[in-house]
């Protein structure tokens, strides 16, 4: 049930939120993945009440995880499935990161990945360090609820 609610809650998210993102990206040249209520008030072609309901999906998909007992063990296949959407969400931060350098040297914004011969090779580092932040606050947001899930199943 909780990856079930995760994942419906990620598809109703992402299909308002990413275009949100997109919408400040063109106008402003910034790369904010973690602005939510900016990336979203200032976004008039989002779908904001489908993002919201997607927001409230992985609410609840949390309380079930912190309070039910656990659905079933981790196999080989999930923590390579985790690994992949990790190296995915990476990715796209590495993407969003490095067409904001692009905006900020042409002023303008492709719709095509940027070529990584216009980024030197101090941006290219600076890139990798910002994604790698980026991904390490959802890692540590993980990790506080799986400490949250330990601590209150050793209180019950």
């Amino acid at each position: 049930m909780t990856f079930m609610l995760t994942f419906m809650g990620f598809l109703a998210f992402a299909s308002g939120y990413l275009v949100s993102l997109e919408d400040r990206f063109q106008r402003d040249g910034l790369f904010c993945p973690f602005g939510l209520v900016a990336n979203l008030k200032e976004s008039p072609g989002a779908r904001k009440v489908l993002t919201w309901f997607g927001i409230a999906l992985w609410g609840l998909a949390l309380v079930c995880y912190v309070l039910l007992p656990p659905e079933a063990s981790v196999s080989t296949g999930d923590i390579l499935k985790g690994l992949s959407a990790g190296l995915l969400v990476y990715g796209f931060m590495l993407l969003g990161y490095a067409r904001e350098i692009e905006f900020a040297k042409t002023g303008q914004s492709a719709n095509k990945i940027p070529s990584l011969e216009a980024i030197s090779r101090h941006e290219k580092r600076v890139i990798a360090t910002k994604a790698g932040m980026a991904l390490g606050k959802i890692l540590v947001f993980f990790m506080g609820m799986g400490s949250l899930r330990w601590i209150v199943s050793g209180v019950v």
